[in-house]
């Protein structure tokens, strides 16, 4: 009974080790040169999941992750993580929720305190303002992820071959994992992913052209 009763819990984070996970050398070379205040925690789920903590001083990755990915793999999300915790892009989308929750309220006090025709266009004026923090969070979201897979590309030396493998079978696997559920709770969760990440595909075809992109300039250089 105390051995179950000391068991991770499902969302609890803990150290790597404590989930018998030895973190491989390159990654912690990795993290070393870009944060090294920067620690990774694990998250005891076998879903995929590979994120940073609004902190920006730690990544959490899954158990799942490690059991179905190499440390070579595994390196290709820390990168991209750490692309995020270089931009701190987090905050911006923490500001774009509550410009779109004080938008809606706005509209909401609108619609209370016009009691007359202009109900419709205090309700216009309402819906109006959350979409524009809607989309511009998307923007800026879909902005966020590119970045961070530029700054793995091109700061962080992962090619762009590993970035594919990586980023294709983690797409086949969430797809599976959709699959999986029920057709209403896994059609939320794709819109959601969809709304919030360009496609892997997207992602996959920039990268590719980045690294191409990056040859040609390197071998159009002047030698020293």
């Amino acid at each position: 009974m105390r051995n179950l009763l000391h068991q991770p819990k499902v969302c609890e984070l803990r150290d790597p080790s404590e989930h018998g996970i030895e973190i491989h050398s390159d990654i912690t070379v990795l993290i070393e040169e870009f944060a090294p205040n920067v620690k990774i925690k694990v998250k005891n789920t076998q879903k995929i999941e590979a994120y940073t903590k609004l902190s920006s001083d730690v990544i959490v990755l899954s158990t799942g992750l490690f059991n179905k990915f190499k440390a070579s793999n595994i390196k290709v999300f820390v990168a991209h993580e750490l692309g995020h915790i270089k931009h701190k892009n987090k905050f911006q989308k923490i500001k774009l929720v509550f410009f779109g929750i004080v938008g809606f309220l706005m509209g909401l006090f609108l619609i209370g305190y016009l009691r007359t025709t202009l109900v419709i266009t205090a309700w216009g004026l309402g819906l109006l303002f959350v979409l524009m923090a809607l989309f511009t969070y998307r923007f800026l979201s879909h902005s966020d992820e590119y970045r961070a897979d530029n700054f793995a590309i091109t700061k962080a030396s992962i090619s762009a071959m590993a970035f594919d493998q990586c980023f294709s079978k983690a797409g086949i696997i969430l797809e599976e994992e959709y699959m999986n559920e029920q057709r209403l709770a896994s059609s939320v969760k794709r819109q959601l992913a969809n709304f919030t990440h360009p496609t892997i595909t997207k992602r996959i075809s920039r990268v590719h052209a980045l690294h191409k992109t990056a040859k040609h300039l390197k071998q159009g250089a002047p030698s020293s």
